[in-house]
């Protein structure tokens, strides 16, 4: 299966990305503060 890009391009494009806009913006954030560009399979708080 072919791959839509490396963990170091994920890594890169979301560095880069943060040049152009606040965490808030490009992140999922849970109640405790943590920020996440997918939300974890074994999450079980609220997503929003």
């Amino acid at each position: 299966m072919k791959t839509l890009w490396t963990k170091q391009q994920e890594n890169d494009f979301f560095i880069k990305s943060l040049e152009l806009a606040k965490p808030e913006k490009l992140f999922y954030v849970t109640k405790d503060g943590r920020y996440y560009a997918y939300w974890p399979k074994n999450y079980k708080g609220r997503e929003e």
